[in-house]
C-alpha cells in the first residue's frame, strides 16, 4: 500500500472548517515561535527570511552558532506522526 498516494477527498473533509483552521493556527506558530526565541536573545534572524516548499513552511535562525530551520513539514507529520512542528540544524561545525 502506497502511504503517500492521493487519498480520496470526501465531502466531509472538504466542509470541514476544523482542517484548514487547524493549518493556518500551525502555520502562525512559526512567526510567533521566532519572535519569542529572538526576545529572549536566543535566536537571530537577521538576514534570515522565512520560506516555504510544497510540504513545509517556515524560517531560518540563526540559534547559537548553528544555523536553524523551524518549520512546519506536513510530509514528516503524515510520516512520523509525532508533530507538525520541526527544527532542523544543517551539519555545522
Amino acid at each position: 500500500m502506497d502511504n503517500e498516494a492521493f487519498l480520496p477527498v470526501s465531502m466531509e473533509e472538504l466542509t470541514n472548517l476544523e482542517v484548514p483552521r487547524r493549518l493556518i493556527g500551525l502555520a502562525d506558530l512559526i512567526p510567533d515561535l521566532t519572535e519569542k526565541a529572538v526576545s529572549l536573545g536566543i535566536a537571530n534572524r537577521t538576514g534570515l527570511i522565512p520560506t516555504h516548499g510544497w510540504y513545509s513552511a517556515g524560517r531560518y535562525l540563526q540559534i547559537g552558532p548553528a544555523g536553524a530551520w523551524v518549520n512546519i513539514d506536513h510530509r514528516k507529520w503524515s510520516r512520523y506522526g509525532i508533530t507538525p512542528l520541526w527544527v532542523r540544524f544543517p551539519d555545522t561545525k
